[in-house]
């Protein structure tokens, strides 16, 4: 429903077909991950020789053309959840 909303929001604003081609290129990468900025991770750690789970959550989350995969950031410090009106 999103990607009709936004196809037909180009159509009207008479988008060039390279911005068609990003959107739904953004649209599709941001649906294949399963993942979003902010999802916690428990990542196992050796510490003094014990494994222990590290809670962690994703910062940056980009498509990479030269090395054509997906590349991801972690970081320690949970997000701001914003409040939905």
């Amino acid at each position: 429903m999103k990607l009709l909303k936004m196809i037909f929001s180009l159509m009207k604003h008479r988008a060039k077909k390279e911005q068609y081609y990003l959107e739904i290129g953004a649209y599709f990468l941001k649906k294949g991950t399963g993942y979003k900025p902010g999802d916690p991770f428990l990542l196992p750690v050796k510490r003094n020789g014990l494994t222990v789970k590290k809670k962690v959550y994703i910062a940056n989350l980009f498509y990479d053309f030269g090395k054509n995969k997906i590349t991801h950031h972690f970081t320690t410090k949970a997000p701001k959840i914003e409040k939905k009106r």
